[in-house]
């Protein structure tokens, strides 16, 4: 056998084989640790005002309070230069008027009346207050003395109009002689609840 003869050069690289398949995936690694929480948000916007309840219970009716001071209808009777009106008329005269409503506007009856009167001298007097519109005499009061205003009080009062009328406050001297005069200041009806 003959020698054999030296290697020839290297042949080109020839083409890249196709990839092969994909293999399967690895398993899953482990779940890490929770992150820090984030900051807090803003404050979201204030929802509309809900409707309204039911109202509640009434509560329990408070003590009744205290009766205020019984009211009066004043009556001034002045003169020309002095603060009553005098008399030395042996009838009746006219002090002053007025207009009384009548127990039904005024929601009840006066107790009592009180005239603040006087005499000058060794004279007596008498007072009283006369319904003009009915022809009644409602109080009277007789038998006064002394120079000092005093109250007189007739509290059994009568003839008293449901309507409306005209009062007269009305004097006289039932004794006294010359310059001695009746005298009367003022009238006070008097409401004492």
């Amino acid at each position: 056998m003959g020698v054999t003869g030296l290697t020839g050069p290297t042949g080109p690289t020839g083409s890249a084989g196709g990839t092969g398949h994909t293999g399967p995936s690895g398993y899953h690694g482990l779940t890490g640790n929770t992150g820090p929480t984030g900051p807090r948000g803003l404050t979201g916007l204030t929802g509309p005002t809900g409707n309204t309840g039911p109202t509640g219970p009434t509560g329990v009716t408070g003590p009744t309070g205290m009766t205020g001071p019984g009211g009066g209808i004043h009556v001034p009777c002045n003169g020309w230069d002095y603060p009553y009106f005098a008399t030395k008329s042996g009838t009746y005269v006219v002090a002053a008027r007025f207009v009384f409503r009548g127990t039904t506007a005024l929601l009840g009856s006066p107790d009592s009346a009180k005239f603040i009167v006087s005499a000058s001298g060794s004279a007596t007097a008498a007072v009283r207050l006369y319904d003009v519109t009915n022809g009644n005499v409602i109080a009277e009061v007789t038998g006064i003395t002394g120079e000092a205003a005093q109250v007189a009080t007739d509290a059994t009062l009568a003839n008293l109009p449901a309507g409306e009328a005209v009062f007269e406050v009305q004097v006289k001297r039932t004794a006294g002689s010359g310059v001695e005069e009746a005298r009367v200041h003022e009238l006070c009806l008097t409401f004492e609840g």
